[in-house]
């Protein structure tokens, strides 16, 4: 079985800015959703939780933790897509022409390549689900599009894929 969880809230998601991977920690909306979710998530004892080394993901994965006295593993491969120059910046800094053009062109941006963004994370999912492990991965919004393409064999980046809010939590694998 392997649950996944977005991260809590932070100011920049109350701002519309391009987190990335910068270090934004929650807010206090951010600590109760967290809460929250670890207490809906109590009767399940996980095995391990892996999470995001960023603090967002961090904060939230160590507060769920708590209640259940499981190890949180971070992973480097479970970091949120680095966004290059856009990080930062509102979402509405940049005209749909910018918006089109990074798409297109990350590193014309420093930003990463979303093969490379795919791969770090398809190769961490296909590592954690060949266990029978209770899991729990905490971690980003982009990182949940990842596991998405690569549950759905998604091979266009660009595919819409529904957002899921802060500490919602999804079911990958029952």
């Amino acid at each position: 079985m392997i649950y996944f969880v977005r991260h809590g809230e932070t100011d920049f998601n109350v701002q519309e800015i391009v987190q990335g991977n910068i270090d934004v920690p929650l807010n206090e909306n951010g600590i109760s959703q967290a809460k929250t979710i670890r207490d809906k998530l109590k009767q399940i004892k996980f095995d391990v939780i892996y999470s995001s080394p960023l603090l967002r993901a961090k904060q939230t994965a160590q507060i769920i933790a708590d209640v259940h006295g499981t190890k949180v593993l971070f992973d480097d491969r479970l970091r949120e897509y680095h966004a290059g120059i856009r990080e930062g910046l509102k979402y509405s800094d940049w005209n749909e022409e910018q918006r089109k053009d990074f798409k297109l062109n990350p590193e014309k941006y420093g930003a990463e390549k979303l093969v490379d963004f795919y791969k770090r994370v398809s190769d961490f999912y296909k590592e954690v689900s060949i266990t029978n492990k209770k899991i729990l991965i905490v971690s980003h919004f982009g990182v949940y599009k990842q596991i998405y393409y690569f549950l759905n064999n998604i091979s266009n980046f660009f595919e819409p894929v529904k957002m899921i809010q802060n500490c919602e939590v999804v079911i990958l694998k029952e």
